[in-house]
């Protein structure tokens, strides 16, 4: 069964997104080692200030962490922008946050 369009029929066929295995295909686990970084990292406040920085230039917050655990995920919604990244110590925290005073004009 094939997801593209026969002939004499314009709807294209979907088929769910299995989340089980992949059939006997492989890839290589490459182990890697990295520090856990995760919101108990930071200081409360240092989150409450970037979020309220975030809210008054009007941007919505989207904070959560990779699933390996190695960084904290924060996604700026902008409109119909999207800015994500992926800090993963302290120094990648204050830099986004600087940036976000910097590009947004807030204090």
């Amino acid at each position: 069964m094939s997801n593209e369009r026969t002939k004499g029929n314009d709807e294209i066929r979907r088929r769910p997104n299995p989340q089980g295995s992949s059939r006997g295909y492989s890839r290589a686990n490459i182990g890697r080692s990295r520090n856990s970084f995760n919101f108990q990292n930071l200081d409360a406040e240092d989150i409450g200030r970037f979020v309220q920085r975030a809210t008054t230039a009007g941007l919505a917050v989207i904070l959560g962490v990779t699933s390996d655990g190695g960084a904290v995920s924060v996604t700026i919604l902008d409109g119909d922008e999207r800015i994500r990244e992926w800090p993963n110590c302290k120094d990648d925290w204050d830099k986004l946050h600087t940036w976000l005073c910097t590009a947004y004009g807030v204090d």
